[in-house]
């Protein structure tokens, strides 16, 4: 039997990767667009980002939350999301050094909330 899945008409995708310099060091940015196709206004998403190399090789998970809503049949672009690069961890160096081209972003739905009050989970 097919596994059915309840997150269908929502994506999520990452746009740019930047390097974004601050005070004490440095900002891994990744904007992202979530389109929503569906009939309901979401609220919120929690997920996990997979990030993996161009050969599909692990990079690092990181745990995401939108917590802006996005209306129905719309798309809303997020900025300022992402990691503060920490030097000394080989994984954070990877996506550093890694360009956007050369990586695969695949978003792991966890839950979605909608302003109506529904709830989808995995």
């Amino acid at each position: 039997m097919q596994e059915v899945n309840p997150f269908v008409g929502i994506f999520v995708e990452v746009t740019e990767k930047n390097i974004v310099k601050q005070r004490y060091g440095e900002f891994i940015e990744l904007v992202y667009r979530v389109d929503n196709r569906t009939s309901n206004n979401i609220k919120g998403i929690e997920g996990i980002m997979h990030v993996k190399d161009m050969f599909g090789k692990h990079i690092m998970n990181i745990s995401w939350d939108t917590l802006e809503s996005v209306s129905a049949r719309s798309s809303k672009t997020f900025r300022d999301t992402g990691i503060d690069y920490n030097q000394f961890m080989d994984t954070h160096k990877k996506l550093y050094s890694t360009s956007y081209d050369a990586l695969i972003f695949d978003f792991e739905f966890i839950t979605v909330i909608f302003t109506d009050g529904t709830t989808i989970s995995k």
